[in-house]
C-alpha cells in the first residue's frame, strides 16, 4: 500500500492528494505497529514458555540426575554385600565340613570295610557259580551236538526245524575283581576304632553285607539237593 501511494503521488504530481496519502500512510504504519507488537508479544511469551520449559526440564533432570546417582551407590553397595555373602558362604561351607569331617571320616571307614567284605564274597560265590554254570552250558553243549551230529543227516531232520539251536552262555565267565584299590581295612580295624573312640562307636558299624541276591540265594538252596554243585554249595553255607 505505502508504494502504492508513492507510485499514485509521483503519477499524479497533484500537491492536494497529499493530505489523503499521508492520512492512508499514517493508517498503514498504526497497522505495522499493531502487527510488530502483537508478533513481540507473541515472541516474548514464546521464550518465556522456553525459560519456563528449561526451567522445568532442569529440575526434573537434576532429581534424575539424583535418583541415578543414588541408584548407581546403592548397586555398588549391593555388589559388594554380595561378594561378602559370597565369602561368608564359602567359609560357613568350610566349617559346615570341619563340622561334618569326623562322621563323613568314620562313614568311609566302614563303607571301605564293607565294600571289602562285599567284594570279596561276591567274587567268591560268582567265581562258584560261573564254574558250575559253565560245565552245566558245556555238558548240554556237547550233548546236543552230538546228537546234531548223527541226526542232521537223516532225512527226517527237516521234520524238526530249530534242532541246531544252542543254549545261550550265561554267567559262565567268572567277574573281575574290583575294590582292589580301596585302602586295606578289615572289621579288625573297626572294632580297634570303636575301643579308641567309644563316642563315635555307635556309628562304626558296618552295615549289611549280602553279597548273593536272596531270590536267588532261596533258590540254590532249593536246588542244591537235586544238582551236584558241591562248591556252591559250600559258598552259600558261607
Amino acid at each position: 500500500a505505502l508504494l502504492q501511494n508513492q507510485n499514485r503521488a509521483g503519477r499524479v504530481n497533484d500537491p492536494s492528494i497529499f493530505p489523503d496519502l499521508c492520512t492512508s500512510h499514517r493508517k498503514n504504519l498504526m497497522h505495522m505497529l499493531k502487527n510488530h507488537q502483537r508478533v513481540q508479544d507473541i515472541k516474548r511469551r514464546c521464550i518465556k514458555a522456553k525459560e519456563e520449559l528449561s526451567e522445568n526440564l532442569h529440575v526434573r533432570l537434576k532429581w534424575i540426575m539424583y535418583i541415578e546417582k543414588k541408584m548407581y551407590e546403592l548397586a555398588n553397595k549391593l555388589t559388594m554385600h554380595q561378594e561378602n555373602v559370597r565369602r561368608l558362604m564359602g567359609l560357613l561351607q568350610v566349617v559346615e565340613q570341619i563340622h561334618r569331617a569326623p562322621r563323613v571320616y568314620v562313614g568311609a571307614i566302614t563303607e571301605v570295610a564293607r565294600r571289602h567284605v562285599f567284594s570279596q564274597a561276591f567274587v567268591e560265590w560268582a567265581t562258584a557259580l560261573s564254574s558250575e554254570n559253565w560245565e552245566v552250558w558245556q555238558r548240554e553243549v556237547t550233548t546236543r551236538r552230538q546228537f546234531i551230529q548223527h541226526f542232521s543227516t537223516h532225512f527226517l531232520a527237516s521234520l524238526f526245524p530249530g534242532m541246531d539251536d544252542l543254549p545261550p552262555d550265561f554267567a559262565t565267565k567268572p567277574p573281575d575283581k574290583f575294590d582292589d584299590t580301596l585302602p586295606k581295612l578289615s572289621k579288625e580295624d573297626i572294632e580297634q576304632l570303636q575301643s579308641i573312640l567309644p563316642e563315635l562307636a555307635s556309628m562304626l558299624v558296618v552295615g549289611e553285607v549280602v553279597a548273593v541276591p536272596p531270590l536267588l540265594r532261596k533258590a540254590l538252596h532249593s536246588h542244591t539237593a537235586n544238582i551236584d554243585t558241591p562248591r556252591l554249595s559250600q559258598m552259600l553255607a558261607k
